[in-house]
């Protein structure tokens, strides 16, 4: 299960949040690797049936940037290939989120105090973590239109298509953890709502906002009714290494100017993801 976030143009410059913006280039040739090597099915297939003596894989994205959309989405489509979008609604047609207005241009990343102030004591919530930085007069830093949160029309266009399937990534990307759990519960109610309003079709799979999660956070996705939830990281799916729980799959996180080589040593649980 592939974690990926945002695809940009080869000559787009590592603004914003430099690891989470991929160049369509290297996604070109991760996809080539991967057609070779495994079968690439959707989401729901892999979570139903993980091993079957043939090597599977599943695409994600998510956040819903407008790269991912215009450059990752129609490679894919045009290789016949699903893929899964975590999206949350509440950021649609919206400027630039956080983290990529506040990461340090000179090291492509958030600061950690930053960032663990802005996910633990303002739970990883959008508006109060702006508030936060201007208040303290830190600087916003401009990103392309590549790195904002996709339209609304631009997001249904592509669900338009059968190989394109929308999950749930909460209504704002709140960190789960972080939040009362009844804020926990309203941000995963909303957000499926949203996508059984716009497709007919509640979302079977939530991605945890920032990776994080919890005990309450997992009870209340699977309240909510979702059959999975997903982290960002933990590396190939293995029931035998103790992911069978379905509200905390792990998947391969895919960064930015990862080598080809690395890329399949990732895959293959060699290398830490």
């Amino acid at each position: 299960m592939l974690g990926y976030h945002n695809i940009v143009a080869n000559d787009a410059k590592g603004s914003g949040d430099a690891s989470l913006h991929l160049s369509v280039e290297e996604f070109k040739r991760q996809l080539d690797w991967l057609q070779d090597e495994f079968e690439i099915v959707s989401l729901g297939q892999l979570a139903r049936q993980p091993r079957d003596g043939h090597p599977r894989a599943a695409i994600t994205f998510d956040d819903a940037y407008r790269g991912a959309l215009e450059l990752g989405v129609p490679e894919l489509l045009e290789r016949g290939l699903p893929s899964t979008i975590f999206v949350c609604p509440g950021f649609l047609d919206k400027g630039p989120f956080w983290w990529d207005l506040l990461a340090d241009p000179s090291t492509g990343q958030v600061p950690g105090p930053l960032r663990q102030r802005a996910l633990f004591e303002l739970g990883g919530r959008h508006h109060l973590i702006m508030r936060w930085a201007q208040d303290r007069g830190l600087t916003f830093h401009p990103t392309p239109d590549s790195h904002l949160p996709a339209t609304e029309k631009e997001l249904l266009q592509a669900a338009d298509s059968p190989l394109v399937t929308l999950g749930s990534h909460t209504w704002s990307h709140v960190h789960l953890p972080a939040v009362p759990v009844a804020e926990a519960q309203e941000e995963l109610k909303s957000a499926g709502e949203w996508i059984v309003e716009k497709t007919g079709e509640f979302p079977s799979a939530v991605s945890f906002p920032y990776g994080g999660t919890s005990t309450d956070a997992e009870r209340s996705v699977a309240e909510a009714g979702h059959d999975w939830a997903f982290l960002i990281e933990g590396g190939p799916f293995n029931p035998k290494k103790g992911h069978g729980f379905p509200h905390r799959l792990p998947r391969i996180c895919v960064p930015r100017n990862l080598t080809l080589q690395g890329f399949m040593l990732r895959v293959r649980g060699a290398w830490p993801s």
